[in-house]
Order: structure tokens, then sequence, then C-alpha cells
């Protein structure tokens, strides 16, 4: 009897074998699911950005500062979004008086998110791992993965990253993603544009998540709170901020763009508007 209930102490106070780390694979790629589905939800959805950009050179000190831009989602005839310009702080003829969406939009066409659109291909890495998790998020950790389609040129920008994904454990969407460029970079060519990131670029991404005031959860969505992208210095040339072109003032000194911007969400069709913390 002794025996018995010294064997049934041993197991009480043996340490329970802990859960098999979860697959990090494919909680990214549920991951890049969730991100897909939250872009059908915008059409619910409008918000206004606030955007400022200014170069620093290496040591970090400010070289050139550039016109605040506010920017608003607004729907084209066929029913898609853009974010076409708002005003901005120095005056500069935003669009011209009366112009309707599509137009507005048209303006803003050949503006091309490359930092964006190579971080949404981060999320099909395969050199990932679980490096944190708890009862709310999952920390991934991503490593250059060059496994990615060589022919796909936005692929080569992502293969070319390292960096943190944390998604939020009830929905499995990103929630905040930072990387940086630590290969020798990638080109992507758009239109008669070559769009360039190169070593030394990083990328912060932070999402917040809005209700829908009605209580249903299937329009939920994730909206981008806050961004900033800062470019590595380089030798400049004409900077491109919002489709509207500067010429540096100090063409002789290497110095790197740096670009942030800021969300405020408005439920489309309300008046409430919503300000975003950290996630």
């Amino acid at each position: 009897m002794n025996n018995l209930l010294l064997a049934a102490a041993f197991l009480l106070a043996a340490p329970i074998p802990a859960p098999a780390q979860e697959n990090a694979t494919e909680l990214l790629s549920k991951a890049a699911d969730a991100f897909q589905r939250n872009q059908t939800k915008e059409s619910n959805w409008s918000w206004t950005v606030e955007e400022r950009a200014f170069t620093r050179d290496a040591a970090g000190k400010t070289i050139q500062q550039f016109p605040l831009v506010k920017v608003e989602s607004v729907i084209r005839s066929d029913g898609r979004r853009c974010e076409a310009i708002l005003s901005w702080s120095d005056g500069w003829e935003a669009f011209p008086e009366g112009a309707d969406n599509d137009t507005r939009c048209q303006l803003v066409e050949i503006d091309f998110d490359l930092p964006t659109l190579a971080l949404q291909k981060l999320l099909q890495s395969r050199t990932v791992e679980v490096t944190e998790q708890n009862a709310g998020s999952v920390t991934i950790t991503i490593s250059p993965d060059k496994h990615l389609p060589s022919s796909d040129p936005l692929a080569k920008c992502a293969a070319a990253m390292q960096g943190t994904v944390h998604l939020d454990r009830a929905t499995l969407f990103p929630q905040a993603i930072r990387a940086e460029v630590i290969a020798s970079g990638c080109r992507f060519k758009s239109g008669h544009t070559t769009w360039s990131l190169n070593k030394g670029t990083s990328f912060e991404l932070e999402y917040s998540l809005q209700k829908d005031r009605f209580g249903k959860t299937e329009n939920d969505f994730w909206v981008l709170a806050r961004k900033r992208v800062e470019i590595a210095p380089e030798q400049p040339g004409i900077y491109i901020i919002r489709n509207r072109k500067f010429a540096p003032n100090a063409p002789r000194l290497k110095q790197g763009l740096v670009s942030e911007l800021h969300t405020v969400a408005q439920e489309f069709g309300s008046q409430s508007r919503i300000s975003f913390e950290k996630p």
C-alpha cells in the first residue's frame, strides 16, 4: 500500500510534458490567409492617413524635411478602393477642383508600394521558427529564404529580408511586422520606373483591430495603424513621396529616406472616429 502511495506521489510530482511546438510554417501560412481575408473587408471601412517624410545622414542627423501629406481612402466607380491625396501642408494642389474619385485615384495609381508588397511575400517564407508565445500572441522569427520562387521579383525581395511577425492568437492575423533587408537587396520594375530595396532598409508595420459597431464579427477589420520605412543612406536622386517628386537639397551627401504614417480609421458611414494604440 505504501509503495502504491509513493508511486502516485511520484507521478503527481513529475513534470508534465510541454505540448509540441506549433509548426511555424503552418502558422505563418494561416497568417498570410488571414491577411488576404482582411483585405476583402476594407470596403466596409474608410480611413485617413497622415504621413511625414524626411532624410537623414548616417549619423542620424535630419537633412531634409518634406511637407506633411494627408491621404483618405475613396471608392472608385468599380467598387475598388484607393488612397487619394487629401492635402499637402505646403498648400500644393492635391487634385483639380471638382475631380471625382476615379480621377483622384488615377493621380496616384503609378505610385508603387514595394515595401508593403514585399512584406506580404515575407509571410510565405519557410525559414521560420516560433520564438515566443503566450495566451495572446505568437512571435515568429523569419530568416532569409533562398527557396522562394526566383521567377517572382517580389519574392526575391522577401528572400533578402529577416524579421519578426507577431500574430494575434485569436485570429492569427499578423498584427505587427518588423523586417530588415540584410542581403544585397532587390529591384522591381513597374512601368517605366525601377524600384529598389537596398541592404539596410528596414520596415515596421502595426495593425489595430477595429470592431464592427453593430457587432458583426465578419466585418471586423485590421487597419494599418502605423508604418515606418527607413532606407539606408545612399547618394540621393529624386525623391518620390505619394507620387510627388522632390529634388534633394544636399545632392552630394549620402542620406536615407524615412517615411512614417499614422492612421485614424472611421467605419464607413459612421460618424465616430477611432484612434489607435500600439498593438
